[in-house]
């Protein structure tokens, strides 16, 4: 077993448990539907992180060609998808109840939940400089930074907003550069023949 299948086997793990613990929030919640207060903003961030970790957990392969690992790089990728499944159990709690208040619950996290967001801005911007120096592919410059600014400029005002209409606006927002991002990274790989 390569360094590589050894490393994917882990982040598989990771990925699936944040994928397994997003879809039994889900599931609870549709099983109290009418006990809760439904919010729609929270759902949309559980969209935003699970493209984010399937997005991630694809561009892993990008890894598959490195010859030589260091104990810091699989403990840094290692670290990268831990945070996403932070974001997603901190969108789904593992146990809810009648009167349970979506909403609420997303403003009680709201601080870990966009500071975690921010951390995974900064880990993504390590994550492209590794790629880079090992001579990975890595995107266009202006539009990656584009997009961070954005990612960080949402993360700090909803990290610091109570209102439900700016909540709304920045998962919304985005959703939007989430799916532009990740189809112009898409395109530019399929464009260069890295990933077949």
């Amino acid at each position: 077993m390569s360094s590589f299948e050894y490393l994917i086997a882990l982040v598989s793990v990771i990925a699936g448990l944040g994928i397994t613990r997003t879809l039994s929030g889900i599931a609870r919640l549709v099983d109290y539907r009418s006990q809760i207060v439904f919010s729609w903003i929270p759902i949309v961030w559980t969209i935003n992180v699970l493209l984010w970790l399937v997005a991630f957990w694809w561009f892993t392969f990008l890894l598959s060609g490195l010859e030589v690992w260091s104990p810091w790089l699989h403990i840094f990728v290692l670290v990268y998808a831990g945070v996403i499944f932070f974001l997603l159990a901190l969108l789904h709690p593992e146990s809810i109840g009648a009167g349970f208040d979506m909403f609420e619950h997303f403003l009680e996290n709201r601080k870990m939940f966009f500071g975690a967001l921010i951390v995974t801005a900064t880990i993504d911007v390590l994550d492209t400089f590794i790629k880079d120096h090992l001579g990975l592919p890595a995107p266009d410059l202006y539009i990656y930074c584009t997009f961070l600014l954005i990612w960080i400029t949402i993360g700090a005002i909803a990290l610091y907003s109570g209102h439900r209409a700016i909540h709304a606006a920045c998962a919304l927002i985005f959703l939007v550069i989430l799916t532009m991002w990740i189809s112009l990274m898409i395109t530019g790989l399929l464009d260069n023949s890295y990933i077949a």
